[in-house]
This record gives structure tokens, C-alpha cells and sequence, in this order.
């Protein structure tokens, strides 16, 4: 199982805003590059960068590979309510 697929479910089964406050994560709205759950994929995965599309999740590594997988729905779903201001404790202040 791929790096990508194994946070993923872990991320499917879990409690996404809570996993994000335990793990002291904020990030930004708006942004595939810097919302919560593509920091949380850099941090758990040793990725460096991680694109969280509404459907999709990329993530690309120092040696140039890429990896992709479909979001389950509740990353989706979180991703939407992210955006949509949804979870105040979970944006990165300035």
C-alpha cells in the first residue's frame, strides 16, 4: 500500500478536524497546496508539496515521483466545509 493511500484511509476512518488539532495543524483557505490535510499528507508521508483537489490527492517527493489517489468522501467533504469557513480553528492566522 502506497504512503498516499495508507493516510487516506487512515483519514476515511478517522475524525479528520479532530486528527488536524491533535497533530497542531492550521492551514489555508482556498489553497489545494496549503489546506490542513496537504500539510498533514507532508508531515505523515515525508512528501514535499501535496495537492488536495476536491476529487483528488497528488503528492509529489524530492526524487521527482508523483503519486495520486481518490479522496474518500468525508476528505471531500471536510475539504468543502473547510473552505466554506467551517472549521475557524483549523485556519492559519497571519
Amino acid at each position: 500500500m502506497s504512503d498516499l493511500v495508507e493516510v487516506l484511509r487512515e483519514l476515511q476512518y478517522g475524525n479528520i478536524p479532530q486528527l488536524l488539532r491533535d497533530a497542531g495543524i492550521r492551514g489555508e483557505v482556498g489553497d489545494c497546496l496549503s489546506c490542513p490535510i496537504a500539510l498533514y499528507l507532508i508531515e505523515r508521508t515525508g512528501c514535499v508539496r501535496a495537492d488536495v483537489g476536491s476529487d483528488v490527492t497528488t503528492l509529489m517527493y524530492e526524487d521527482g515521483t508523483y503519486e495520486s489517489a481518490s479522496n474518500p468522501t468525508n476528505v471531500e467533504a471536510f475539504v468543502d466545509r473547510f473552505d466554506g469557513l467551517g472549521y475557524p480553528d483549523l485556519i492559519r492566522s497571519e
